[in-house]
């Protein structure tokens, strides 16, 4: 009987550990496995995650430049933010009400033919070694909804060796109902 009890009590003790130290474990996740994944240096100024209501935002990811690249960064974002609707997820459905991202940042450097992000994506194609899993097969493929989506305050950077530096404001895109008509 108290065997139970103290197993008991160690789960509900660590299950209310990680609820809240949420934001940190993910914090700490993006900022082990970022680098391992992407050959480049990854930092994430905090993250906010709410179990109960489905919402949860990461604020000012940083991914770096690899060795070889001038600049500070090759990609920053000051803020993501996700609400979905806990009453609307299913197998094969997910709504999410709100999906926001602002202040993002790409900057592309290129030296001859070869850029930054390419490099990025050649070293996240590489991972560790390890076989991806192989996919599941499934008789549906989930669905999703996206009830509001806004990119806001976004800039995009070049820098060359060819052309020399340009930067481009983006213009914000706010989109409704995505997925809406077809039900995902």
């Amino acid at each position: 009987g108290w065997l139970v009890g103290i197993v008991l009590l160690a789960v509900i003790g660590a299950g209310v550990y990680i609820v809240m130290n949420s934001g940190s474990l993910i914090k700490t996740a993006v900022e082990t496995l970022g680098p391992k994944y992407l050959g480049v240096p990854v930092s994430l100024g905090s993250a906010e995650i709410s179990l109960t209501d489905g919402s949860g935002a990461l604020t000012d990811l940083v991914i770096g430049n690899p060795a070889g690249f001038a600049g500070p960064h090759s990609m920053r974002i000051g803020r993501v933010a996700l609400a979905l609707d806990p009453a609307q997820i299913s197998g094969d459905l997910v709504v999410v009400k709100d999906l926001s991202i602002d202040g993002a940042e790409v900057a592309i450097v290129a030296k001859g033919a070869q850029t930054n992000l390419q490099t990025i994506m050649n070293n996240l194609d590489s991972g560790d070694g390890a076989e991806p899993a192989p996919a599941e097969e499934s008789s549906s493929e989930m669905k999703m909804i996206i009830d509001k989506f806004a990119f806001t305050n976004a800039k995009t950077s070049l820098s060359s060796d060819l052309v020399g530096d340009k930067t481009v404001s983006l213009p914000d895109i706010n989109l409704s109902g995505i997925g809406r008509k077809s039900s995902g």
